[in-house]
């Protein structure tokens, strides 16, 4: 159950793809499309110079950042 209510249009503005945690353990994440950033940088979890996606976490109600090449997009 998602603690964050999903966009009004849902089906338009929800991002769906699976992503591994720092232990390797790859769960399903949903974001709001419509706050999505992709930049390239560093942060201090990523301090390659890579591709990254912001946006906002539906199911930890918080801004995150995933790098792009673990993303696998698509629903579990």
């Amino acid at each position: 159950m998602s603690k964050c209510a999903a966009p009004a249009d849902e089906d338009d503005r929800v991002m769906y793809f699976t992503y591994p945690n720092h232990r390797g353990e790859v769960a399903a994440r949903r974001v709001d499309g419509a706050t999505a950033n992709l930049w390239t940088g560093v942060t201090a979890h990523y301090p390659e110079r890579q591709e990254l996606l912001t946006a906002w976490d539906l199911d930890r109600c918080a801004g995150r950042t995933f790098a792009l090449r673990d993303v696998r997009w698509g629903r579990l």
